[in-house]
């Protein structure tokens, strides 16, 4: 009955968060908008046919081609939340397979809320497959502890199956899944390791084992520094406005693998082990890399749950229940604050401002239109007003600094610009040129500053942005 309550508990203080806060945003201005970037990139490949397995992936769960576009708006910004809402379970009978009845409750009520990647990536308006990533990856290590713990062979076996099936869809959904790998490997060669007696058995092992991990350094660190200039999720966790929760969640993991430890020597159960490699890796991925903060969140919120029990069974086995909810409640009250301010902000959705200047470039200008803008909105440009845009956040340092080039230029070489405020106080020490050089005569600037160019006319502005066109 508790189990009940406590999941009822976590869905719906997940649909307040997820849903009714940021439900004005996407539905405010009449047109249904996505949360994030890459929402918009779904959205147009949907739209479009998708070629990419991930989005026929998407695309059979909701049989988008079959549907009216209203329709298959309204399913994808419910995707990401729905399988959240999913992934709820599956975290607190992880946890309970874990460490008991105690810390799942705990852990699953800290997942619900905790701030971060996770959270940004799983509200309304969302369509995401790294939130598939995170249910994936949490249904395959169930299945690996319930084929770890001591139990009947046909829920061992059911174990087994699960998680190899998990993880053989995960490896279809994005190319990252090789982050898995040396999970996986480190613990199988450490578990035969300790099952076998032949040093050439355990050689190999070891052996396959560096070789894993080597694969990990090479898949995360690999990314090169002008990406890390250009793509805020791909950067170091440590580079750069550090978000505050996921550093916390590291922490929390790395401490919480200390007391891990101490309980492994002590048990030797497998179950402890293969949670101490997994916890160790994904924070070790998240410091390279902070977008592995959405997987990093299962990890933390079951350290969470377990190190308060483990704390108040310590202090007194009598007020250990006591010692837990009141912990957890402080611990709540503390992330809710960051958690408000993500889903009530939906910082990635498109303002009403964009919305209703990019509603009107796709009526009054042609469909072979070229629109120069921030790489940011170029997602926007192309999904709203239908027409192509010059860079777009899926592309490289090369298209970036294109469209650094045409907003700091002296000429124009663009047929239609978008300017708004947050682009003009843009850093472009991002790219490689000097802002000081050339930014301060360029003609982004001086158009911004209502000065007349040539033939550059002024076709719309608004509050937050103007729209130029060149008459070459």
């Amino acid at each position: 009955m508790k189990s009940k309550y406590i999941l009822l508990l976590a869905i719906i203080t997940s649909l307040i968060l997820r849903v009714a806060l940021p439900f004005q945003t996407i539905f405010g201005s009449g047109a249904i908008r996505f949360a994030s970037p890459d929402s918009y990139f779904f959205a147009i490949e949907v739209r479009g046919g998708a070629v990419d397995p991930t989005i026929h992936y998407i695309r059979a769960l909701y049989g988008f081609s079959k549907v009216s576009p209203f329709n298959y708006e309204i399913d994808m910004i419910l995707f990401a939340l729905a399988v959240h809402l999913i992934t709820i379970p599956v975290v607190y009978y992880l946890a309970r397979a874990l460490f008991g009845l105690n810390p799942a409750s705990v852990a699953v009520v800290i997942f619900a809320i905790l701030p971060g990647e996770y959270l940004g990536r799983t509200m309304l308006g969302n369509i995401d497959y790294h939130g598939t990533e995170a249910l994936l990856t949490t249904l395959g290590m169930l299945g690996m502890v319930m084929f770890l713990r001591p139990g009947r062979r046909i829920t061992r076996t059911a174990g087994l199956v699960l998680s190899a099936t998990a993880f053989f869809i995960y490896s279809g959904i994005w190319s990252g899944y090789t982050l898995f790998v040396p999970i996986i490997a480190a613990f199988g060669a450490i578990w035969l390791k300790q099952k076998t007696e032949s040093r050439l058995i355990k050689g190999a092992l070891i052996l396959g084992g560096l070789l894993a991990m080597g694969l990990l350094v090479q898949r995360v660190s690999g990314i090169s520094a002008l990406t890390w200039q250009t793509t805020l999720e791909a950067r170091p966790l440590l580079i750069d406005e550090t978000p505050l929760f996921s550093l916390l969640s590291v922490i929390i993991v790395f401490a919480g693998v200390v007391v891990c430890w101490l309980e492994y020597r002590r048990t030797k159960e497998s179950k402890i082990l293969l949670f101490i490699i997994w916890g160790v890796i994904i924070a070790t991925a998240t410091l390279l890399q902070r977008r592995f903060d959405y997987y990093l969140v299962v990890n933390a919120a079951l350290m969470v749950g377990y190190l308060i029990c483990k704390i108040g069974a310590a202090i007194s086995e009598n007020k250990a229940g006591l010692f837990t909810a009141a912990t957890t409640y402080i611990i709540c009250l503390s992330l809710l604050s960051g958690s408000v301010r993500i889903c009530s902000e939906a910082a990635h959705a498109p303002p009403d401002d964009w919305v209703h200047a990019l509603e009107w470039v796709g009526s009054n200008t042609p469909e072979e239109a070229v629109i120069a803008a921030w790489w940011d909105y170029g997602y926007w440009i192309e999904y709203i007003a239908e027409r192509d845009s010059v860079a777009n956040p899926g592309q490289g340092y090369r298209e970036v600094k294109r469209v650094a080039d045409i907003l700091t230029s002296e000429e124009p070489v663009f047929d239609y610009l978008i300017l708004d405020s947050a682009t003009m106080g843009i850093n472009y020490k991002t790219v490689e040129y000097s802002a000081k050089r050339r930014g301060e005569y360029s003609i982004a600037r001086r158009l911004w500053s209502g000065e007349k160019i040539g033939n550059i006319e002024l076709i719309y502005y608004n509050n937050t942005l103007k729209i130029f066109e060149s008459q070459q």
